[in-house]
């Protein structure tokens, strides 16, 4: 029994570390394009959703997931690499400058190619874009999304309606929009043209069947580890 109580008592209290480290990072609500660019992906209208932000999956113990992509403009050769419990899903959306971004015209025709479906484990997703694959490579992680006009990141949106429907995203440009939903868009800027800031370089959509995606506000995860440390000490207490 005590064994149990001190690797509870330990995993408790690392959980609680890793959300108030994951909270120090500054997640703000934007627009998309947010710079003086079109995105070529969804810019009629707009869509507002979370920059500076890292992405997380709410499920008990996991989830399956559809990952879908939805197009780019971007000279640049750009990779998605998603990370999973059997393996790695990679996709390369080609060199070459002009777009091949029509799949979420409203309705989608072609439909969105299906990259793969997927199991993935709850907690801070694992995947990452590696932009300029033919020239000077640059990455961003997941865990590592740092907004920079001057270095690759990414825009992250959610809804919880047809994720196919443009009208069930969020385009009310008002400084609110969800924390999170069954599905999320995972829009990359390459910093490939400089300061464009329109994050259409790359477009992922991953669907959820039996989850929720979800960007915790810093102050949440804040909280949330404060008060796991807290029941880590309490038991501590009991137990002496």
């Amino acid at each position: 029994m005590t064994t149990i109580k001190t690797t509870l008592l330990a995993g408790t209290a690392a959980l609680a570390l890793s959300f108030a480290a994951g909270s120090a990072q500054a997640a703000f609500i934007g627009a998309s394009p947010l710079g003086f660019q079109s995105n070529d992906v969804f810019d009629k209208p707009p869509l507002e959703g979370w920059y500076d932000a890292n992405l997380y999956l709410f499920a008990s113990p996991s989830a399956t997931v559809e990952v879908y992509y939805l197009g780019k403009e971007a000279g640049y050769n750009n990779r998605f690499i998603l990370n999973h419990t059997a393996g790695t899903l990679t996709y390369d959306t080609g060199a070459g400058s002009g777009s091949n971004a029509d799949y979420f015209l409203p309705p989608a025709t072609p439909a969105p190619p299906l990259l793969g479906t997927v199991t993935l484990t709850a907690g801070l997703l694992d995947f990452s874009f590696i932009a300029n694959l033919t020239g000077t490579p640059k990455t961003v992680t997941n865990a590592t999304n740092d907004y920079a006009p001057a270095k690759p990141n990414f825009f992250l949106t959610f809804t919880s309606g047809d994720p196919f429907a443009l009208a069930s995203w969020d385009s009310t440009v008002n400084g609110s929009t969800p924390a999170g939903g069954t599905s999320v868009i995972i829009a990359l800027d390459d910093s490939g043209a400089g300061p464009d800031d329109n994050h259409d370089d790359m477009v992922i959509l991953l669907r959820i069947s039996n989850g929720e995606f979800s960007v915790p506000e810093p102050a949440s995860l804040a909280l949330l580890g404060m008060g796991l440390l807290g029941l880590g000490f309490a038991a501590r207490r009991r137990r002496a």
